[in-house]
């Protein structure tokens, strides 16, 4: 009689009849640890590529498919948000790219902070998520009124604009004039693709789908000063 090794149940074929895990007593090797770590790196590859792709064409498509219960195939939103969150943080940390000079005359409890923004970002924008997913409820809470579905839509939203980012640390690393083009797309970027986003979604009429992106982008900047302003007030209690 064998007992499987995961749940404890009685196993009488290849596979457990009550957790369906498959019954061996292969010893581990190196071969099959280097397998498990090739295996879940073009698992990552594949889901990530199929991801973008979807969210360059269509993305309403991608939403659509992880609310309606297809999550095996696409990158789950929460995992894309915070993936390219921590790639913008390791990137801004380690490039030390700084957006717009730091005033050197100020205090050094205001020069922490404005560093603490420039690094911090992306986490920022990650936080962000459930007031920006008051802009699109807003609009379209007749067609669609379960509330976490516009979250699932806005992780989607931000961890391309945290994807598209990205060159931005480098141009601006590499030619310091850069900064002005970043300073003239950063902020109409949410709004487009957003827009864009929501119009591929719903399928309804385009002037909605800018008012719901307005209105994230509104969101966003409500979101960050209320979460600045908590680490502010927290900067002011620590010194």
């Amino acid at each position: 009689m064998h007992y499987c090794p995961n749940c404890g149940g009685e196993v009488t074929a290849r596979f457990c009849g009550q957790c369906g895990a498959k019954y061996g007593k292969k010893d581990l090797d190196l071969k099959s640890l280097f397998q498990v770590v090739f295996e879940t790196i073009t698992n990552w590859e594949q889901k990530m590529l199929v991801t973008l792709q979807v969210l360059a064409k269509e993305p309403g498509k991608i939403a659509r498919a992880f609310i309606g219960g297809e999550r095996r195939k696409y990158y789950h939103p929460v995992k894309f948000l915070l993936f390219w969150a921590s790639v913008n943080l390791f990137i801004a940390l380690t490039l030390k790219v700084s957006f717009g000079e730091i005033d050197t005359n100020s205090s050094e409890l205001e020069q922490r902070f404005n560093l603490f923004i420039q690094n911090y970002i992306s986490l920022i924008y990650a936080f962000s998520v459930p007031m920006m997913a008051l802009g699109p409820f807003l609009v379209f809470r007749k067609l669609d009124p379960v509330f976490v579905n516009y979250n699932v839509m806005l992780c989607y939203i931000v961890g391309a604009g945290l994807l598209i980012n990205i060159p931005s640390y480098l141009m601006v690393a590499l030619w310091r004039d850069a900064e002005i083009l970043r300073n003239i797309i950063g902020p109409l970027f949410p709004i487009l693709f957003a827009s864009y986003f929501y119009h591929s979604y719903f399928k309804n009429a385009l002037w909605k789908s800018v008012v719901a992106g307005v209105l994230t982008a509104f969101f966003l900047f409500l979101a960050s000063l209320i979460i600045l302003t908590t680490v502010y007030t927290i900067f002011q209690l620590i010194e």
